[in-house]
């Protein structure tokens, strides 16, 4: 997609979604693991803290990282992008978005004072921002920064904009999502039912696959034989041809019935 075009103009007949690991996927019943490699802004809150707590890391991690990826999708940027370096300035944005989080997280978290004070502010140059933050949650992002940032002069056409039920659907079902807690956290097979997946995510993937299928066929090269299986296909078609014009020439035809009858 980033090698060939921009994905604004990709259609779903272009587009074929596949799972990707990168070598780091495990399963938490057999390994345990207390760190992520996942990419920050798709990074769950527990990998800050989990070595420090003994805290395993496991599959709510992963419904983490698609409700960030689903959010960009339709955003064109990070849920919880932010302008502070590192990882402590994604945990920074999420504690501003959602509040602060357990009690033993927030104790453990060792550079909060440098990114966010008690209040859920941000820490600018070692103080506390006196001005008062504007109000922002998970609801928030997605009802006025998705479609204030597709009413944008580079998203000037009709079908980017997203209807008002959409965003409820997605803004109820990251909400359930983006947890602190692990546990509270919906798991990936209530997702299914979830209705945003119901009624647009599993649409739109069916709806892209077909699309797919039917471009792949229309642009399906004939079958083409290899030089040698040509090859043998054409003599074994001038072999039997052969054998028929000679079965039907008068010589072969008088020499056979003269064998027959003995002579």
């Amino acid at each position: 997609m980033f090698l060939t075009q921009d994905c604004d103009d990709l259609e779903l007949s272009e587009a074929r979604a596949q799972i990707k690991d990168f070598g780091e996927s495990w399963q938490p019943e057999l390994v345990t693991r207390y760190e992520l490699n996942t990419p920050e802004p798709y990074r769950a809150p527990e990998s800050m803290i989990a070595k420090k707590l003994q805290l395993p890391i496991s599959y709510p991690a992963d419904v983490w990282a698609l409700g960030c990826f689903v959010f960009e999708l339709y955003g064109r940027m990070d849920i919880f992008g932010t302008y502070l370096p590192g990882y402590d300035g994604v945990f920074a944005t999420m504690v501003h978005c959602m509040g602060k989080p357990p009690a033993p997280w927030w104790d453990a978290w060792e550079k909060r004072e440098k990114y966010i004070d008690d209040n859920c502010n941000y820490v600018r140059k070692g103080k506390s921002d006196p001005t008062p933050a504007e109000p922002d949650t998970i609801k928030l992002r997605v009802l006025e920064q998705i479609p204030d940032h597709r009413a944008m002069d580079r998203f000037p056409e009709e079908k980017t904009f997203v209807p008002e039920e959409e965003l409820q659907d997605l803004a109820a079902m990251l909400m359930r999502i983006f947890r602190w807690e692990p546990e509270d956290r919906v798991t990936a097979e209530e997702l299914i039912s979830d209705p945003w997946m119901q009624k647009w995510g599993i649409p739109a993937k069916e709806a892209m696959e077909v699309a797919y299928e039917k471009r792949r066929k229309e642009h399906e090269k004939p079958p083409f034989l290899s030089k040698s299986v040509a090859v043998g296909l054409a003599v074994g078609a001038f072999d039997r041809l052969a054998y028929i014009l000679f079965l039907l020439s008068p010589t072969s035809w008088w020499r056979n019935l003269k064998w027959a009858l003995g002579a």
